[in-house]
């Protein structure tokens, strides 16, 4: 008898303690879905000083909603720098808000770096990805990564949206992606069935 009263006040001590710690996972995803995307954050902050680990599930809500929004690209990186082992662990619709966010932000070594682990590990990759990756890579006129890029995009029959795709030929606009700007132009006059004014008043000839 005495064996099993021990036992049971074990069991209730648990109980009670189990009871007394927020589960901070579900205060994450709460705070996601409510658009207290800072308040999500603080939570990460919190639950390791309650031994609890951010999931994996949690993580990727937490990093879309980050990547969606317009919060500061440090944020972001507070809490990979915290917590490095979720880049390895993020699901493919994650990472592809990732690279888009930082190949917006001009992170663009990162956002490369992110990109060709997806592409290591055969994840899909969203036609938003490779259009904000392809733009940022032709900003900063880092030929050889963005025609390693293009052959990948190319290849897996990439198609802009028309607003990226304008963008992208604009910058494409240059004697050393002549061939590239051709090519896309013909991808969107056929993709979208639209006239070649329809592009816009972006001419090659301007910038040769």
């Amino acid at each position: 008898m005495l064996f099993r009263s021990h036992e049971f006040d074990k069991i209730m001590v648990n109980v009670l303690h189990d009871a007394m710690i927020p589960d901070f996972n579900s205060l994450v995803l709460k705070n996601c879905m409510d658009g207290d995307i800072k308040v999500a954050v603080k939570m990460v902050d919190e639950m390791s000083q309650w031994g609890q680990v951010l999931s994996t599930s949690s993580a990727s809500i937490l990093i879309k909603r980050l990547s969606g929004s317009h919060i500061n690209i440090k944020m972001i990186n507070s809490v990979l720098e915290k917590l490095p082992y979720l880049i390895y662990q993020l699901d493919q619709g994650a990472l592809n808000k990732l690279v888009q966010k930082y190949s917006r932000r001009g992170c663009t070594c990162w956002a490369k770096l992110i990109f060709d682990n997806m592409i290591r590990m055969k994840l899909e990759i969203e036609n938003e990805t490779y259009s904000a990756l392809l733009i940022s890579l032709c900003k900063r006129a880092n030929l050889r990564s963005f025609q390693l890029c293009w052959e990948v995009a190319h290849n897996s029959i990439w198609l802009p949206a028309l607003k990226d795709g304008k963008d992208l030929l604009n910058c494409l606009c240059q004697p050393k992606l002549l061939k590239e700007a051709v090519e896309l132009l013909e991808a969107i006059l056929m993709g979208f069935r639209c006239k070649p004014l329809e592009i816009g008043r972006a001419s090659c000839r301007e910038r040769v």
